[in-house]
């Protein structure tokens, strides 16, 4: 479960982070209420707005992961096994006791940059980013490239 802490554009996520607050188990809750009524089997994003006073709103599910889905491959130590068997359905993921903060480099260069959060340029060094891998650096050099174009 994770918290939307910026976004760049507005409405499109640039970082999250794990959490962990008061309506963590209210929200599991829910969660897995609507997707057993479903009788849904795989992966999901199920997206709730907090109100100020604590309401939780249901605002979307969608039958994918989006990009910060990356991030459960730093919280459960055997995701890549885990997907490879998925459908087997014999194996449990191990979980992490490492809090995750994902973040799309790009865009939340951007939001940081935008809404002058300075301090929070420190966040870009110990997250896991969507799109930079060492081994596959093309995928977010052409996110600059194709910025740059139009």
């Amino acid at each position: 479960m994770v918290s939307q802490i910026r976004q760049y554009p507005d409405g499109i996520t640039s970082c999250v982070e794990e959490y962990y607050g008061e309506l963590k188990e209210d929200i599991t809750k829910k969660t897995l209420s609507l997707i057993s009524f479903f009788s849904y089997n795989g992966f999901a994003e199920v997206e709730f707005k907090v109100s100020q006073n604590n309401e939780i709103y249901l605002i979307e599910v969608n039958p994918r992961i989006c990009g910060w889905g990356k991030a459960f491959k730093y919280k459960f130590l055997n995701f890549n096994e885990f997907i490879k068997r998925f459908y087997e359905q014999d194996i449990v993921l191990e979980n992490s006791t490492k809090k995750v903060i994902w973040i799309n480099l790009l865009r939340d260069i951007l939001a940081i940059v935008k809404n002058r959060e300075w301090k929070s340029i420190f966040t870009l060094f110990k997250a896991h980013h969507d799109m930079f891998e060492i081994n596959d650096p093309k995928p977010f050099f052409m996110q600059i490239v194709n910025r740059m174009k139009g």
